[in-house]
């Protein structure tokens, strides 16, 4: 479980999601391809649960670790 610290739609054409995710101490960056038509679902959400890959987000010649997301699911 994660505490959801926002979110956002992302891409040319927002149709992707990015959820900035606290894990912990730590943050992470949580990214849902496609996922933009499931904002919704986290307005008001304090926790998620996630799962996905970890991957490395490589962006203008900077790296950082981030969470490519299968899924997610708002915890109640």
């Amino acid at each position: 479980t994660a505490r959801l610290d926002r979110y956002a739609t992302i891409g040319k054409d927002n149709s992707h999601l990015r959820l900035n995710l606290l894990i912990g101490r730590r943050s992470l960056t949580g990214i849902l391809w496609g996922g933009a038509e499931r904002s919704r679902e986290l307005l008001g959400a304090r926790l998620v649960d996630v799962v996905g890959i970890l991957d490395i987000n490589s962006w203008n010649g900077r790296e950082s670790l981030q969470l490519v997301l299968d899924d997610f699911r708002v915890v109640d």
